[in-house]
């Protein structure tokens, strides 16, 4: 079997990256994520909330 595995490196040119906080759902979605993460009770979990509701709310 371990005549069939190869290695090989690849090297990284660029990274994109995307901003997604639950957008193209439900409002009734959305605000079960922002209540669910409130109620975390936690720093990150209250910023990230408060990322959907503004990212939503443009």
């Amino acid at each position: 079997m371990w005549h069939g595995i190869i290695g090989f490196r690849l090297p990284i040119d660029s990274i994109q990256a995307q901003f997604k906080l639950s957008q193209n759902k439900t409002v009734k979605n959305m605000n079960g994520v922002i209540n669910g993460l409130e109620q975390l009770n936690t720093n990150s979990a209250v910023t990230m909330a408060a990322k959907v509701t503004n990212q939503n709310n443009s």
